[in-house]
Protein backbone atom coordinates (compact mmCIF):
# COMPACT_ATOMS: atom_id res chain seq x y z
CA UNK A 1 0.00 0.00 0.00
CA UNK A 2 2.61 2.64 0.77
CA UNK A 3 4.93 1.22 -2.38
CA UNK A 4 1.99 2.24 -4.15
CA UNK A 5 0.96 5.50 -2.50
CA UNK A 6 4.61 6.63 -3.60
CA UNK A 7 4.48 5.99 -6.81
CA UNK A 8 1.54 8.07 -7.00
CA UNK A 9 3.02 10.81 -5.75
CA UNK A 10 5.75 10.68 -7.64
CA UNK A 11 3.73 9.86 -10.84
CA UNK A 12 0.95 13.08 -9.93
CA UNK A 13 3.57 15.83 -8.63
CA UNK A 14 5.95 18.07 -10.57
CA UNK A 15 9.96 17.33 -9.39
CA UNK A 16 11.34 20.36 -8.18
CA UNK A 17 15.19 20.76 -8.22
CA UNK A 18 17.41 23.20 -6.58
CA UNK A 19 18.53 25.87 -8.03
CA UNK A 20 21.89 25.02 -9.94
CA UNK A 21 24.16 27.35 -7.70
CA UNK A 22 22.49 26.13 -4.59
CA UNK A 23 22.79 23.05 -5.13
CA UNK A 24 26.53 23.16 -6.61
CA UNK A 25 27.28 25.10 -3.11
CA UNK A 26 25.66 22.31 -0.83
CA UNK A 27 27.51 20.03 -2.72
CA UNK A 28 30.70 21.21 -2.38
CA UNK A 29 30.42 21.59 1.53
CA UNK A 30 29.23 18.14 1.86
CA UNK A 31 32.14 17.45 0.18
CA UNK A 32 34.31 18.83 3.15
CA UNK A 33 33.14 15.91 5.14
CA UNK A 34 33.93 12.08 5.06
CA UNK A 35 29.84 11.03 5.35
CA UNK A 36 27.95 8.81 3.02
CA UNK A 37 26.31 11.13 0.65
CA UNK A 38 23.10 10.17 -1.21
CA UNK A 39 21.91 12.51 -4.03
CA UNK A 40 18.36 12.58 -5.22
CA UNK A 41 16.99 13.41 -8.91
CA UNK A 42 14.46 12.14 -10.90
CA UNK A 43 13.21 9.65 -9.05
CA UNK A 44 16.56 7.78 -8.51
CA UNK A 45 18.80 7.88 -5.35
CA UNK A 46 22.82 7.91 -6.52
CA UNK A 47 25.64 7.13 -4.79
CA UNK A 48 29.07 6.86 -5.68
CA UNK A 49 31.73 3.53 -4.48
CA UNK A 50 32.88 5.76 -1.64
CA UNK A 51 29.47 6.49 -0.34
CA UNK A 52 28.35 2.85 -0.87
CA UNK A 53 31.66 1.41 1.22
CA UNK A 54 30.57 3.95 4.08
CA UNK A 55 26.98 2.85 3.75
CA UNK A 56 28.05 -0.29 4.74
CA UNK A 57 30.34 0.49 7.11
CA UNK A 58 26.99 2.09 8.82
CA UNK A 59 24.72 -0.89 7.74
CA UNK A 60 27.10 -3.12 9.86
CA UNK A 61 26.36 -0.77 12.73
CA UNK A 62 22.70 -1.65 12.80
CA UNK A 63 22.17 -5.25 12.70
CA UNK A 64 18.72 -5.32 14.01
CA UNK A 65 17.29 -3.14 11.71
CA UNK A 66 15.60 -3.49 7.97
CA UNK A 67 18.25 -1.27 6.08
CA UNK A 68 20.93 -3.31 7.77
CA UNK A 69 18.92 -6.49 6.42
CA UNK A 70 18.60 -4.37 2.99
CA UNK A 71 21.16 -2.37 2.35
CA UNK A 72 21.23 -2.63 -1.06
CA UNK A 73 18.34 -3.47 -3.15
CA UNK A 74 18.28 -1.87 -5.82
CA UNK A 75 16.98 1.51 -4.77
CA UNK A 76 20.62 2.83 -5.65
CA UNK A 77 22.15 4.06 -8.87
CA UNK A 78 25.71 3.69 -8.54
CA UNK A 79 28.51 6.06 -10.00
CA UNK A 80 31.85 6.13 -10.01
CA UNK A 81 32.46 9.57 -8.58
CA UNK A 82 29.35 11.77 -7.66
CA UNK A 83 31.92 15.01 -8.16
CA UNK A 84 31.60 14.02 -12.39
CA UNK A 85 28.41 12.88 -11.85
CA UNK A 86 27.22 16.38 -11.21
CA UNK A 87 29.50 18.03 -13.48
CA UNK A 88 26.92 17.21 -15.63
CA UNK A 89 23.18 16.89 -13.45
CA UNK A 90 23.69 19.72 -11.23
CA UNK A 91 20.74 21.26 -12.59
CA UNK A 92 18.50 17.58 -11.70
CA UNK A 93 19.09 17.92 -8.58
CA UNK A 94 16.46 17.71 -5.86
CA UNK A 95 17.61 16.58 -2.43
CA UNK A 96 21.26 15.72 -0.94
CA UNK A 97 21.02 13.02 2.51
CA UNK A 98 24.28 12.77 3.88
CA UNK A 99 25.09 10.40 7.04
CA UNK A 100 28.22 11.22 9.40
CA UNK A 101 30.20 9.05 11.56
CA UNK A 102 27.93 10.17 14.96
CA UNK A 103 25.29 12.36 15.89
CA UNK A 104 27.86 14.59 17.44
CA UNK A 105 29.39 15.27 13.93
CA UNK A 106 25.81 15.70 12.66
CA UNK A 107 24.81 18.38 15.07
CA UNK A 108 28.65 20.34 14.91
CA UNK A 109 28.27 20.73 11.13
CA UNK A 110 24.56 21.52 11.51
CA UNK A 111 24.77 25.12 11.27
CA UNK A 112 26.76 25.45 8.20
CA UNK A 113 24.25 24.00 5.94
CA UNK A 114 21.47 26.18 7.64
CA UNK A 115 23.44 29.03 6.83
CA UNK A 116 23.18 28.03 2.96
CA UNK A 117 20.23 30.64 2.23
CA UNK A 118 17.50 29.52 -0.03
CA UNK A 119 17.53 26.14 1.59
CA UNK A 120 15.48 24.08 3.86
CA UNK A 121 17.74 21.75 6.25
CA UNK A 122 16.06 18.82 8.08
CA UNK A 123 17.41 15.89 9.78
CA UNK A 124 15.47 12.69 8.88
CA UNK A 125 18.20 10.56 11.57
CA UNK A 126 19.96 11.77 14.70
CA UNK A 127 23.25 11.23 12.51
CA UNK A 128 21.90 13.12 9.42
CA UNK A 129 21.67 16.38 6.96
CA UNK A 130 19.37 17.21 4.26
CA UNK A 131 19.17 19.68 1.91
CA UNK A 132 16.22 20.49 -0.57
CA UNK A 133 15.38 24.09 -2.29
CA UNK A 134 13.52 25.84 0.07
CA UNK A 135 9.88 24.97 0.69
CA UNK A 136 10.18 22.18 -0.48
CA UNK A 137 9.05 19.04 2.04
CA UNK A 138 7.04 16.45 2.51
CA UNK A 139 3.77 18.90 4.31
CA UNK A 140 3.70 20.97 0.71
CA UNK A 141 3.65 17.19 -0.97
CA UNK A 142 1.14 16.09 1.47
CA UNK A 143 -1.42 19.47 0.30
CA UNK A 144 -1.02 19.40 -2.92
CA UNK A 145 -1.45 15.67 -3.56
CA UNK A 146 -4.79 16.24 -1.37
CA UNK A 147 -5.74 18.88 -3.33
CA UNK A 148 -5.04 17.02 -6.83
CA UNK A 149 -7.17 14.17 -5.40
CA UNK A 150 -9.83 16.44 -4.27
CA UNK A 151 -9.03 15.28 -0.49
CA UNK A 152 -9.47 17.83 2.49
CA UNK A 153 -6.52 18.62 4.67
CA UNK A 154 -8.41 17.35 7.86
CA UNK A 155 -9.07 14.12 5.94
CA UNK A 156 -5.34 13.02 5.22
CA UNK A 157 -3.19 11.22 7.83
CA UNK A 158 0.39 10.87 7.59
CA UNK A 159 3.13 8.60 9.37
CA UNK A 160 6.57 9.32 10.49
CA UNK A 161 8.99 9.00 12.78
CA UNK A 162 12.00 12.14 12.17
CA UNK A 163 12.12 16.08 11.99
CA UNK A 164 11.87 15.74 8.21
CA UNK A 165 8.28 14.18 8.60
CA UNK A 166 7.10 17.30 10.82
CA UNK A 167 6.19 19.68 8.44
CA UNK A 168 3.92 16.78 6.67
CA UNK A 169 2.50 15.55 10.45
CA UNK A 170 1.98 18.90 11.43
CA UNK A 171 -0.26 19.98 8.02
CA UNK A 172 -2.10 16.09 8.18
CA UNK A 173 -5.23 15.91 9.37
CA UNK A 174 -3.79 13.06 11.47
CA UNK A 175 -0.44 12.65 12.53
CA UNK A 176 0.51 8.97 13.26
CA UNK A 177 3.86 8.46 14.92
CA UNK A 178 6.25 5.58 15.31
CA UNK A 179 7.32 4.23 18.55
CA UNK A 180 11.16 4.69 17.39
CA UNK A 181 9.95 8.15 17.00
CA UNK A 182 11.96 11.49 17.85
CA UNK A 183 10.69 12.68 21.61
CA UNK A 184 9.42 15.92 19.97
CA UNK A 185 8.32 14.44 16.99
CA UNK A 186 6.27 12.16 19.46
CA UNK A 187 5.17 15.27 21.27
CA UNK A 188 3.34 16.82 18.26
CA UNK A 189 1.52 13.21 17.47
CA UNK A 190 -2.07 12.53 17.07
CA UNK A 191 -1.61 8.96 17.83
CA UNK A 192 1.82 7.07 18.53
CA UNK A 193 2.54 3.71 17.75
CA UNK A 194 3.51 0.82 20.41
CA UNK A 195 5.41 -1.07 17.92
CA UNK A 196 8.63 0.60 15.62
CA UNK A 197 8.95 1.30 12.01
CA UNK A 198 10.84 -2.26 11.77
CA UNK A 199 8.12 -4.18 13.68
CA UNK A 200 4.71 -3.15 11.78
CA UNK A 201 4.58 0.11 13.55
CA UNK A 202 2.59 1.52 10.49
CA UNK A 203 0.04 -1.52 10.30
CA UNK A 204 -0.47 -1.28 13.74
CA UNK A 205 -1.65 2.39 13.66
CA UNK A 206 -3.78 1.09 10.48
CA UNK A 207 -5.39 -0.62 12.55
CA UNK A 208 -5.99 1.54 15.15
CA UNK A 209 -7.43 4.01 12.79
CA UNK A 210 -9.76 1.67 11.02
CA UNK A 211 -7.60 2.46 7.70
Amino acid sequence: LIAVALVIVLKLLPALPMPVELAREAFALYMEYPGALSVFCDGRTYRDRVGMARFGVRYARRTGSTEARQPNDGRFTVVNDLSEWMSRHAHEVEKFCMFFHSVKEAQQYLPRFTAIEGVEVVQGSPDNIEVTAAGVNKGESLLALADHLGIPREATAAFGDSENDRAMLEKAGIAAVMANGMPQIKAIGSIVSEADCDHDGVAELFGRLGI
